[in-house]
């Protein structure tokens, strides 16, 4: 299982949508992208704290392959593409 589908899995469990786009769910995980990156990964970076940057770092990457989830492409079509 790739990690594309280990997010779908997890937002379908959470009754959120996957496939197609939805503007509300979309927002949020922007939302929590800008969160991530602005205060989390900001703080553990000044802090020289390295396994909260790497979490900062995972989530980031969570929440933005639920934000591409949300948008209703394909992830992991995309990254073999860009690949």
């Amino acid at each position: 299982m790739s990690v594309f589908e280990d997010q779908k899995k997890f937002m379908t469990a959470g009754d959120q949508t996957v496939g197609h786009f939805n503007e509300e769910q979309f927002n949020m995980y922007v939302d929590l992208i800008h969160e991530e990156f602005n205060v989390e990964l900001q703080e553990a970076i000044d802090n020289k704290d390295r396994i909260e940057i790497f979490d900062a770092l995972l989530d980031i990457v969570v929440v933005t392959i639920g934000a591409m989830h949300s948008l209703g492409v394909d992830p992991e079509g995309g990254w073999d593409e860009v690949m």
